[in-house]
């Protein structure tokens, strides 16, 4: 896991030894990538690891109710997400220190790098209350896929045109503070109503 953790930071130096400017941008979105990335896949690693060590089986003994278990686990998701978010940021300031980014957009990017990490994390994690590991993973990808499908569907038979084009790049231009807003309120109402479902799986589940 602190392979995934320091690999930005990988990113960060290799983009300050690079010296090319389109380098530099390159290692960036990289390391904001690989970011989200992590965040996104915890509730795989952290489901992984707890079967894998066999203290899932711990469960049903420890002194607390299965609420505050489901309640730990999305807390520390939403805390994981938070510093990555926080890392993507510190990534950005340190490889694009000559630009001088503003503040609003690296607020942005780390909104942005919040709240994809805590809708996919919400998408997964009911899986790993109703499926054992293996099949949660598998479900997990699957579900990936077909939302990457979805989103490469609508690119692909959409119409598109210049005018519907510019006026989309306007809006997000104008109104982008406005937008990431209302993303991350989507996104923290998915996130509770994951929970809402992990809760109700997992209260019915036998230990």
């Amino acid at each position: 896991m602190w392979v995934i953790v320091l690999m930005p930071l990988l990113f960060v130096v290799m983009g300050m030894l690079g010296g090319d400017e389109m380098t530099t941008f390159g290692f960036a979105g990289s390391a904001v990538g690989v970011c989200g990335m992590f965040a996104s896949m915890l509730p795989m690693i952290v489901a992984s690891n707890e079967e894998m060590s066999g203290n899932s089986s711990m469960n049903g003994i420890i002194p607390a109710t299965r609420l505050n278990q489901v309640l730990a686990r999305y807390a520390f998701m939403i805390v994981v997400d938070i510093l990555a978010a926080l890392e993507a940021m510190v990534c950005l300031v340190l490889l694009l220190h000559f630009d001088e980014p503003p503040v609003t957009s690296l607020i942005g990017i780390g909104l942005s790098v919040l709240s994809a990490a805590l809708f996919v994390g919400s998408l997964l994690m009911p899986l790993f209350y109703r499926f054992p590991a293996t099949q949660a993973i598998g479900w997990g990808f699957g579900l990936l896929g077909l939302l990457c499908l979805v989103g490469f569907g609508l690119y692909r038979f959409v119409p598109q045109s210049a005018f519907l084009a510019s006026k989309t790049s306007s809006l997000f231009t104008t109104h982008m503070g406005l937008i990431l807003g209302i993303v991350a309120i989507v996104a923290v109402l998915i996130c509770l109503c994951s929970f809402l479902i992990s809760n109700r799986i997992y209260a019915n589940k036998e230990l």
